[in-house]
């Protein structure tokens, strides 16, 4: 029996995906179940002993040793189940590619969501084998890798252009003066007649033939040359405008954009949706407790029910946000795509904060009824008396779902609305005047 024990053990410790020695025999999941209901699998009850299959049954007493490595662990009578051997298999899978077992494929799971899933990554990948060959060819000074720069962003390849020079400079000065030397012959030599060496040229003629006059004209070139190179020095470029690139950047500007906010929109509706849930669950609670029944006020007044579900929303979001560092990781974690996080993060501080803001709610909106039973009936009063102009008496408070929550919270705002019912006075649905029953 201890043997057997201990072979189960094993088994339900490698499905659940971990053998640390965390797994305290507790969980729900399938090793903890391995002969509930399983066509040819034998009782695996750790308080019970199992039972001798006696002398007629064949296979169980005398069952060779099983051929799969493991199995010999196993109790003769386990080593031919075939759901324990199922178990075994779809374990040793699992672990060839996840050896941490369950838990680590569920966190893999948990990063790859968070990643925006398996086409964020092929995503990614293409992305890192871009940069991986634009890494190589820089490595390998290959030009190419100029032409990618330039393309993916010419405004940053331009700016980098004077300090790579000053750079290239201080790295290589021999390389530096072969490279500038180049540049500033064929600026010289350029521009045919009217080049710079074409003026010396000229000068050195006319010195030549005596002709002091000529050379002193030609002089003019000279000076004409040099003005244009001081005005390229000191005049810095206006920024050329190309319409299709222009067109391009705007285009994957708005894209980008667009692709943000969807994936806000994707985490505020998963946080809404759980936030709603939540409140809603906690205010069907507060409602028992008082002798109500939100489904009731749900069906029998629409209005009434958003008004309170609206006000625990608002004070339950404001709350969260009190909390600036839980903000800024959110924020955070939107700005990384990684959605879960940002979900997890915002459910977090909903689980700690909406039950005190539901009950506090509750209490603002029938502060005035705080009991399980209604108050009994009083005889009327003939007839009903005004207690002030324009204010109708009445001679008992009405029930919480008469009052006309809606147009009192449109007319004086929330915090004057729960002050007025607390104090006795209010609209009633359907009625234009404002009743007062103290």
């Amino acid at each position: 029996m201890a043997e057997l024990e201990g072979a189960v053990a094993e088994s339900e410790t490698a499905i659940i995906g971990g053998d640390d020695g965390s797994n305290d025999g507790s969980n729900d999941g399938i090793g903890s179940n391995v002969g509930d209901g399983q066509p040819g699998s034998p009782e695996l009850d750790r308080g019970k002993e199992v039972t001798d299959a006696g002398d007629d049954s064949p296979g169980v007493d005398e069952a060779e040793p099983p051929s799969e490595p493991g199995f010999e662990k196993l109790p003769k009578q386990y080593s031919k189940d075939k759901f324990v051997k199922g178990l075994y298999h779809a374990n040793q899978e699992l672990r060839k590619v996840f050896p941490g077992g369950v838990r680590e494929a569920i966190e893999v799971k948990g990063k790859l969501e968070g990643l925006g899933g398996v086409e964020a990554l092929a995503d990614i990948e293409t992305q890192r084998a871009g940069w991986e060959r634009i890494d190589k060819d820089f490595a390998e000074g290959n030009p190419g890798v100029l032409e990618d720069i330039a393309a993916e962003s010419p405004e940053g390849f331009v700016k980098l252009m004077g300090p790579a020079l000053d750079k290239f400079r201080q790295v290589d000065q021999a390389a530096y003066n072969h490279s500038l030397g180049k540049i500033f012959w064929n600026t010289m030599e350029g521009g045919g007649p009217n080049s710079f060496l074409s003026v010396l040229s000229g000068i050195r003629e006319a010195l030549d033939r005596g002709d002091t006059d000529a050379a002193i004209g030609k002089f003019a070139g000279v000076e004409q040359f040099l003005k244009g190179i001081q005005g390229y020095a000191q005049k810095v470029p206006e920024k050329s405008i190309d319409p299709e690139r222009e067109k391009f950047q705007s285009e994957k500007a708005k894209w980008e954009s667009e692709r943000a906010r969807e994936f806000e929109q994707g985490v505020y509706a998963k946080t809404r949706e759980y936030t709603v849930g939540k409140i809603e669950s906690q205010l069907a609670k507060e409602f028992t407790a008082n002798g109500r029944n939100l489904e009731d006020l749900k069906k029998t007044s629409p209005r009434a029910y958003h008004a309170i579900m609206r006000s625990c929303y608002d004070d339950l979001s404001k709350e969260i946000t009190k909390d600036g560092a839980s903000v800024n990781r959110f924020k955070a974690a939107i700005k990384q795509n990684n959605s879960a996080d940002a979900v997890k993060l915002a459910t977090a501080r909903v689980d700690a904060l909406h039950a005190k803001i539901v009950a506090d709610t509750y209490k603002e909106f029938y502060r005035e009824i705080g009991k399980k039973t209604q108050p009994a009936a009083q005889p009327p009063k003939p007839g009903q008396q005004k207690a002030a102009p324009g204010v109708m008496k009445l001679s008992r408070a009405p029930l919480p779902e008469n009052f006309d929550k809606l147009r009192m919270i449109k007319e004086f705002g929330v915090e004057k609305t729960n002050s007025m019912i607390y104090n006795s006075r209010g609209y009633l649905k359907g009625k234009p005047a404002l009743y007062d029953w103290n």
